[in-house]
């Protein structure tokens, strides 16, 4: 999959890591020693367990740190960011439509609508 894909193209750099796991865990992944930089979230469905996988990579990222989201819709984005303020540390620097997409994009590809957080000091 994806994960997959993006470990063979950035295989010989050792800035980047790639995992796949249980996002409420990322602060017992060993993989992820320390503070992260980013964290891209693509498509998250907003249920429930997405609070918890958003509280958790926040703690992960250290202080200016980013976490992206990208979701398809618009009404998708609008949950995400109620969601996103019940996040402490969290500022929201973007939120708006991706203006790369073309409009040719094949069905349920394309990356909508972007949100953009960065980690605050407190």
């Amino acid at each position: 999959g994806d994960i997959a894909k993006a470990r063979g193209h950035y295989r010989s750099s050792p800035a980047y890591h790639f995992v796949l796991g249980d996002a409420r865990e990322i602060a017992g992944m060993p993989q992820i020693a320390g503070q992260a930089d980013l964290v891209v979230i693509r498509h998250p469905d907003l249920g429930a367990a997405w609070s918890e996988i958003f509280q958790a990579a926040q703690k992960k990222l250290r202080p200016g740190g980013l976490m992206i989201f990208s979701t398809f819709v618009m009404g998708e984005k609008d949950v995400l960011l109620e969601m996103l303020k019940d996040v402490p540390g969290l500022e929201i620097v973007v939120a708006e439509k991706n203006h790369c997409l073309r409009g040719n994009e094949p069905l349920g590809t394309p990356d909508g609508y972007i949100v953009i957080a960065k980690k605050v000091a407190r």
